[in-house]
Formats: structure tokens, C-alpha cells, sequence
């Protein structure tokens, strides 16, 4: 089973800190051109490998594109690295990526997002178990988070070797916050507990084995105590060297790379120089028989760390088989690595079979040469064994080293895209440098014309134009300067500024202050001045100047006649403003927009006032067909037939109308007036139309609130006369029957009348405290008397009369025990009206429900029957004053004011009124009161 459970940046404060602290002290411990290698062992769907990709660039900046990255991500399941590859994520994917980091780090596509492929790039995606296939080598960190908790804890202390094996010296290794290293803390030491971070220790490629504090010595003392034993010789040691010398194996010390460092006693029964180059590496000088025994026994050594040996292994001496005892001890340092390699002479089998009683030996040289044999081929086998699984090692580093060639292929192809972009991007520079070389061509070709041009205009145009140097003198004057001045050419060129014209008449400006600001300023712009020439007199000039080149261009403009005429058209102006003015204030104060049409060409312009009554933005552009679509359908035509009319001359082109506009957002209407008159020209043709525009709408509402207050007063009047008539007349009929009757005082007759009267009175009374209670309302005098009382009594004493006549059946539901703090009175004219309203117009219901139920924070009173309902569009006029379902008929009386008596108690109380209805189904009304 697979489990895949991972998102980006997961436990953001770790994370924090692995990049702010352990990638910021691998990056400061690179060198130039060294590569960042980090390895993400069950990277899942690749959302760890891409953070790490994002850290790594944030934390880089700008020297990322320098610095060679290499992130490999592994994981046993194909579909998670397939998934992991093109980078693909929906939005619940990257719920822990920021706004910043999306943005920068991610392209949208197809509603998801896409890792961009600068960050892609950085990661290599492979199928890996790191539990069987060989482990990268050479890392700076590696994160295997949430993955050892699944292991059993003999994988996972194979893991935590593999892991350590692939570590460079000082590596870093990232655990889940579940995980540990366990009891291999001589490979590890923690760097950060929070963040289970944890820093390689030992030797690479070997578990370092650390002395103890007792077998530590101080060399030193051994050196000076040796030096003492040289000067005092002692016998006994005499005599154990010489035991040593002559009884101890001889032997050869080698280093790491199996060379002979020191040879002990007499080595040469296993040991000669071989032909050709001279060589002290020990397989090279072992006999020929003995070679292969030695470098098994010398791996084994080197792989385990510990001694090995092997007896009577069997070579060749002088054309005779001799036995020997291999033995290979390491000699381990903390900086290397030497072996001890011993060999001893063994006695032949033959010589050590043991002797039957007749003298003979038990086994027979064939039988013991057999035994050899089997011995050996056991041997055989597990060297064989062990050859092969270093053979499967050896594959895996190869298969190591050729993901990293692979990685190394896809970066070489990656960096030859980017030089072919280069290129493309070269061509393109060099054909915008030939494209701006020729529009180099084409702009001194159209300097070298504009100069030309530039002389031809000088030298055409009539207006004054005089060119200057820096020190203001004349250089160039064009012959309208000397026609509009009457100076001749010697007396311009040549001559300071100053000094043009008669310098002893001055009036207002001079040319001296003119120069000043030509002097001091590269553009001049309508700069005027005033001078008295000699032959034409007062001028008042305009002076426009450019710098160009150390040269002043400057145009004379002769504005005299000009400044005579605007002060001519000022004094005319104040005197239109002022006008203007009091006609605005006269229009603003009446509340009056202006309009203006041009019949010539239909532009229609609408003040800011006009375009408000129209509903129009202050920059919105009308055209009068506009203007005609904005009026109400029912008034467009007669609008724009009286405009025409005024516009063919009709009442001396006078123009009045009121009108409504169409409806607004709002879905209001307006009532708008326009007054105005049309102007002709001397063909008797309209060339405008002016006028006012003036909102009537609240004149108009005012107008029609009147006409249907006066309309419901005369509806009312009708109504309670016919109402009042009604039982009035019934009354009256039985007066008069009892009047005849009054002499037989037992007739059943006249008790039938007298109820018939009692009955008439009672209406009469209904109507009219109906009357008072809506003047009441209106004068605001309705008063409640509020006490707790129980509203299932309340709704019983209400309906007592009705259960009294046995007509129609009373049922109370819900919660009788419910009180409220309320008017009794009041509420129970209400209840009163509900029952009355279900009797009045489902006469055929006889099964009339009173429901008490208890909501949230109010309480429920409804009275439901089973009649012919109402209909939904009638259900919101329900409550209104004077309103009746269906005033037509007869069977249905009233004044219409039971339901808007019944609204106002109700609001008093702080409470609401509604209905429900369905047609056939009947209908509830109810009202609902806060509990207090």
C-alpha cells in the first residue's frame, strides 16, 4: 500500500528554518563551480522537491541562475512521479504556496497551476527505492519526512545507513517531526530537534568507531618512556624480542590501496617482485597461486572491518604443493586505514593424518585430497556469494552515476536551449542595430531637408523674425521685420537688442527688459512689450523665443490692434458676465434646467440641471432623438408634434408642454415642463431653440395624493352610508313591526324583532368603534393597557360567542400555557377579527383553527380555515386602510378597516402581521409578539 500525503511548504516554521539556516550554511560552505546536490526520498507528487526548488532560488536571488543545482526527488510509485514531472496542481493543491510566490513561481492553465519550468528544471524525477536500488552519493542534504514511521525498524536502520552513506562529510539529513534517528547516534548528531534536522558524522563511506576516554593515551609519555627503556635495557624484553623474532609469523603491513609499507620477518615463500615494472603492491607480488585467496581476504577485511583469515590454502613452491594459514587484520585510524597480513606455514594434511593400530593411516591421501576439495568449494561458493553481491552494489553506483549522467544531459540540453535562445536573441539585437542604422540614414537625410525647409520658410514668410547670438545681437532678420518697423538692414544686423528702434522713447516694457528674460531663458513664451517707434508710434508686441544652438530664434508678433479690441470686447464681457450671472442665480433659485437645440445640426445641449431630470451623466451627449425616446410612450408623439409645430412658427415659435419621462433605474416616473422659444433666421428658417426644463413631479405627485385622498373619502362615505343604512333600515323596519305589536306582548314575533334590533345595534356599534379606532390611530391617541396574561383564556374569551352559537367549531392547538406581557383588549379585538374575517368569507368552513406556538425570541398566534383562499396578488393590500377583497359584493361588508386596526395594535406591540394563503386550500392570518 502506498501512501501519498504531502503539500508545499508543509509545517511552514520548518521549513523556515531549513532555509534560513541549513541551506543559507551549505550555500556559504560552496565553492565556485561546485554543484548543491539534495536528495528528496519519497517526494510523492513532487510538492516538497518544488518547495525546496522555490527556497533554494528566494534564498539565492539573483546568483541562482550561477550556482549548479541539483534536486533529485524518488518515489516507488510511477503514477506520483509521472505526476510529479509535469508539475500540474489544482487550487487545493497549493494552499500553503502565498499570493507572491504563486505569482511568481506559477502560471495558470486550465483553471489549475503549473510550476514554472526555471523551477521545474532544477528537479530530476525518478522511480527508487532506497531501501533496495543504490543511493546517490555525494549529497549536501537529504529529507525523507513521513516515511520511516512505515518501516519496520530493521529497514529503517538500513535506511539511516544508506542515507548516511549517501551524505557528503557534514551532510544534513531532514526527518519527519515523527521520526528519529534511533540508536544510530554515532552516524548523526542533532543540529536542530524542533526541525528533526540532523548533521552527518564519520568516516565516509564507513560507521567512524570512537574510542573510549580509557583507551586514550598520551603519546608523548609513550615516547619518553620508550626513550628511557632504550638508555636502561631490560633482559626480559631482550628475551621476548628475540622469542618474537624467531617464532612470530611473518607478515606484511599495507596500506589502503594494498600496498606493502613494511615487510615483518622473512616473507619470501609467498612473496617475489614480479617481471617488468617494479611494483610493492601486494597482489602483485604474491605468489601466483595465492593472489586470489589474498584479495578476497583483503575485501572482506576492508568491507567488514574486521580480521579474517583462511588455513591450509594450497600454492605452488619450487615444483612442490605447500600449505599456508592467511591471516588479515585492519588497522583502523581515524585518518586511514592499513592491514596487517600474516602468514604461517601449515603442516600438510598428510603429515598430520593420525596412525591406525597396525601402523597404517586411517584416510587415504585420495580421501583427504577430497575433504580439501569440499572445503574449498565451500569456500568458493561464499566468496562467490559475496562477489556477487558486490557485484549488485557496483550496479547500483552505476546506476547512481548514470541518473546523475542523465541529470547532467538534461542540464546540458537545458543550457543548449538557452544558447540557442542567445543566438536568436543576438540575431535579433543585430537586426534592430541595422534597423536603427538605416532609420540613422533617414533622419540626417531629413535634418539635411529640414534645413533646407527651415531657409526656404525664413525666407518666405512676412511676419518679423530675427535670429540672435548669445551676446543678443541681430544676426538675421527677415524682410517682414524691416517692412512691419521700417528699419533697413544695416541699421538691424549687427546691433544689440537693446538698441533697436529710438532707445531714448520709452512707454511701459522696453526691449532692455525683453532681453534680460531672452538671456536668461531657453523658451519665451508671449512675453509682451511695448514701444514708441519714431515713424509708426506706440506698439505693443507679442515675443515668442526659442534657444537653438547657441542661438536665440525670435518671432515678433505686432498685437496692437488686437489689445485695442479685446479691452473694447473686456468691458462688453463684464457687463454679459453680470447679466449671465443674475440670470444663473434667477434659474438656480427657481429650480430651472436649460436646454439648447441647434436645428442645423441637431446637437441638443442640456445643462447639468436637464441632464439630472433625465437621469443623464454630467459628460453624456444627447441628440434630440434621444431626448424624444426618453419621454414616457404615452407622451412622446404629442411631445414631439407641439415641438415641430413651434419649430414651423405656430404661436410665434413659442413652446410650452408637460410631460413624463420614461422610467429610470429607480423605475420611477418624472414629470418634467419645458418652456421655450425657436429663433429664425431672415429665410424664416429655425436655426435654434432655446428653453427651460423644470421637475413638476412633486406638484404632479401632490396633485394625485389630492385626487385619491378626495377619491377614498368619497369610496368611504359610500361605503359607511351604505353600511350604517344597512342595519339602520332593519332597525327601523323592526320598530316599526314592534310598534304594532305592542299590544300582544307574548308574541314569539316580537322577540324575534327585539333580537333583530339588538343584532342591527350591534353592527352600528361595530362600525363605529371601528370609526374611532381609526381616528385614533390617525391622531396617534391609540393607547394600550399592557398586563402578563395567558393568551390561550385570551383566544377562549374571544371566541366564546362563537362556540356559544354551536355554528362553527373552535379549535386551540400548541402551547396553552404561554404568556405574554400585552394589551388582552387589544389583542383580542384582534383574535376577534381573524375569527370574524374566517366566518365572513368561508362560511362553508366550519372548522375554524386557532394556533399558539412558541418561535425563537416570539410567540405565534394564527387563525387558519378551510375556504376558497385569496388570491397572491391581493395578499399584500390586505392590511391597507379601507381596503376590501371584493367591494362589489354584497356578502362581504365592511368599511375596511377591521385588518389596518388589527396592523396598528399589532405594531404597537412591537410585533407582525401577515396571511398566507392558497385559492382552494383556504387561508391563515396571524401575528407574532417578542416575549418579553
Amino acid at each position: 500500500m502506498l501512501i501519498s500525503v504531502t503539500n508545499f511548504f508543509r509545517d511552514p516554521d520548518i521549513f523556515e528554518t531549513l532555509c534560513t539556516t541549513v541551506l543559507s550554511s551549505i550555500i556559504d560552505q560552496k565553492k565556485n563551480g561546485e554543484p548543491l546536490r539534495i536528495w528528496i526520498a519519497g517526494c510523492a507528487t513532487g510538492e516538497e522537491a518544488y518547495s525546496m526548488a522555490i527556497c533554494l532560488t528566494e534564498q539565492l536571488g539573483d546568483k541562482a541562475s550561477a550556482m549548479k543545482i541539483q534536486i533529485f526527488a524518488t518515489d516507488i510509485s510511477e503514477t506520483a512521479i509521472n505526476k510529479a514531472r509535469t508539475g500540474v496542481y489544482r487550487p487545493t493543491d497549493i494552499e500553503g504556496v502565498s499570493e507572491s510566490r504563486l505569482r511568481q513561481f506559477f502560471n495558470k492553465i486550465d483553471g489549475n497551476y503549473q510550476v514554472r519550468k526555471s523551477i521545474r528544471d532544477m528537479c530530476v524525477f525518478a522511480h527508487h527505492n532506497f531501501l533496495k536500488d543504490p543511493p546517490f552519493s555525494r549529497l549536501d542534504l537529504i529529507t525523507c519526512r513521513n516515511v520511516l514511521i512505515y518501516l519496520e525498524p530493521v529497514l529503517q536502520k538500513k535506511a539511516i545507513t544508506a542515507f548516511h552513506y549517501a551524505l557528503a562529510n557534514h551532510g544534513f539529513l531532514m526527518l519527519g517531526k515523527s521520526e528519529s534517528i534511533g540508536k544510530d547516534s554515532d552516524l548523526f548528531l542533532p543540529y536542530n530537534h524542533a526541525g528533526k534536522i540532523f548533521q552527518r558524522i564519520g568516516i565516509p563511506g564507513r560507521i567512524m568507531q570512537v574510542t573510549t576516554q580509557g583507551s586514550e593515551q598520551n603519546f608523548k609519555n609513550v615516547d619518553t618512556s620508550a626513550r628511557k627503556g632504550a638508555e636502561e635495557p631490560d633482559i626480559s624484553k631482550l628475551a621476548d624480542q628475540v622469542v618474537l623474532a624467531k617464532f612470530s609469523p611473518s607478515g606484511v603491513l599495507v596500506s589502503d590501496n594494498f600496498d606493502i609499507i613494511q615487510f615483518r620477518g622473512k616473507t619470501d615463500a609467498w612473496l617475489a617482485p614480479s617481471p617488468g615494472r617494479a611494483s610493492l603492491n601486494l597482489l602483485k607480488m604474491a605468489r601466483e597461486d595465492l593472489v586470489f585467496e589474498l584479495r578476497n581476504l583483503l575485501q572482506q577485511a576492508k568491507k567488514n572491518q574486521t580480521p579474517v583469515g583462511k588455513k591450509n590454502v594450497i600454492f605452488n613452491l619450487n615444483e612442490q604443493q605447500e600449505f599456508v594459514d592467511i591471516e588479515v587484520t585492519p588497522l583502523i585510524k581515524p585518518e586511514s586505514v592499513h592491514y596487517l597480513v600474516l602468514f604461517q606455514t601449515s603442516f600438510s594434511a598428510v603429515r598430520k593424518r593420525p596412525l591406525s593400530k597396525v601402523g597404517k593411516r586411517v584416510e587415504s591421501d585420495k580421501d583427504l585430497r577430497l575433504k580439501q576439495q569440499e572445503m574449498e568449494l565451500t569456500q568458493l561458493r561464499a566468496e562467490m556469494r559475496n562477489a556477487t553481491e558486490e557485484q549488485e552494489a557496483a550496479h547500483g553506483e552505476l546506476q547512481s552515476a548514470n541518473e546523475e549522467l542523465l541529470s547532467g544531459s538534461e542540464e546540458l540540453q537545458s543550457l543548449n536551449e538557452e544558447l540557442e535562445t542567445s543566438k536568436e536573441e543576438l540575431q535579433s539585437t543585430n537586426e534592430e542595430i541595422n534597423i536603427i542604422n538605416n532609420e540613422l540614414t533617414g533622419r540626417n537625410q531629413e535634418l539635411n531637408n529640414a534645413r533646407v525647409y527651415t531657409e526656404a520658410i525664413i525666407n518666405t514668410i512676412r511676419d518679423p523674425l530675427i535670429i540672435l547670438d548669445k551676446d543678443l545681437r541681430v544676426k538675421r532678420a527677415t524682410d517682414g521685420f524691416y517692412t512691419k518697423f521700417h528699419v533697413t538692414k544695416k541699421e538691424t544686423e549687427g546691433e544689440y537688442f537693446y538698441d533697436l528702434g529710438d532707445r531714448a522713447v520709452e512707454h511701459s516694457t522696453t526691449p532692455r527688459s525683453a532681453g534680460e528674460h531672452l538671456a536668461g531663458e531657453k523658451i519665451l513664451t508671449d512675453f509682451e512689450v511695448s514701444h514708441i517707434f519714431p515713424t509708426i508710434g506706440l506698439r505693443i508686441m507679442s515675443l515668442n523665443s526659442r534657444l537653438l544652438d547657441g542661438l536665440i530664434l525670435l518671432a515678433i508678433e505686432d498685437i496692437t490692434d488686437k489689445r485695442k479690441v479685446e479691452q473694447g470686447l473686456a468691458e462688453v464681457e463684464l457687463l454679459f458676465k453680470e447679466s449671465k450671472e443674475r440670470l444663473k442665480l434667477a434659474v438656480e433659485a427657481a429650480g430651472l434646467g436649460t436646454w439648447d437645440y441647434n436645428t442645423l445640426t441637431d446637437e441638443l445641449i442640456f445643462d447639468g440641471r436637464s441632464k439630472e431630470l433625465f437621469g443623464l451623466k454630467p459628460n453624456h451627449d444627447i441628440t434630440y432623438q434621444q431626448f424624444i425616446n426618453m419621454i414616457h410612450v404615452d407622451d412622446r408623439a404629442d411631445v414631439d408634434k407641439t415641438l415641430k409645430q413651434a419649430l414651423t412658427g405656430i404661436n410665434n415659435g413659442e413652446y410650452e408642454k408637460e410631460f413624463r419621462t420614461s422610467e429610470n433605474l429607480d423605475k420611477k416616473l418624472k414629470w418634467v415642463k419645458f418652456k421655450g422659444k425657436a429663433y429664425f433666421n431672415a429665410k424664416n428658417e429655425p436655426y435654434r431653440f432655446v428653453g427651460t426644463s423644470l421637475d413638476i413631479t412633486p406638484q404632479k405627485m401632490h396633485d394625485q395624493a389630492i385626487k385619491e385622498l378626495l377619491q377614498h373619502k368619497d369610496d368611504f362615505i359610500s361605503i359607511a352610508s351604505h353600511e350604517l343604512k344597512t342595519p339602520l333600515t332593519s332597525l327601523k323596519a323592526s320598530m316599526q313591526l314592534i310598534n304594532r305589536l305592542k299590544d300582544d306582548s307574548f308574541s314569539d314575533k316580537l322577540n324575534s324583532l327585539i333580537a333583530m334590533s339588538t343584532r342591527s345595534l350591534d353592527k352600528v356599534s361595530i362600525l363605529i368603534e371601528d370609526l374611532l379606532n381609526a381616528s385614533r390611530i390617525n391622531q396617534g391617541h391609540l393607547e394600550l393597557n399592557k398586563t402578563q396574561f395567558n393568551i390561550a383564556k385570551m383566544v377562549d374569551d374571544s371566541c366564546y360567542h362563537i362556540r356559544a352559537a354551536n355554528k362553527y367549531s373552535i379549535i386551540t392547538t400548541g402551547d396553552l400555557t404561554l404568556e405574554i406581557y400585552g394589551d388582552s383588549d387589544r389583542l383580542s379585538q384582534v383574535v376577534i377579527n381573524f375569527v370574524n374575517n374566517a366566518i365572513k368569507y368561508a362560511p362553508e368552513s366550519k372548522d375554524i383553527t386557532i394556533s399558539i406556538d412558541k418561535l425563537k425570541e416570539n410567540i405565534r398566534v394564527s387563525v387558519s380555515d378551510k375556504g376558497p383562499g385569496i388570491p397572491e396578488e391581493k395578499i399584500p393590500h390586505l392590511f391597507e386602510r379601507y381596503y376590501q377583497i371584493d367591494s362589489k359584493n354584497a356578502a362581504y361588508s365592511g368599511l375596511g378597516l377591521g385588518l389596518f386596526i388589527c396592523t396598528e395594535i399589532i405594531k404597537k406591540h412591537d410585533g407582525k402581521i401577515g396571511a398566507d394563503s392558497n385559492l382552494g386550500q383556504g387561508s391563515t392570518f396571524y401575528f407574532t409578539l417578542p416575549i418579553k
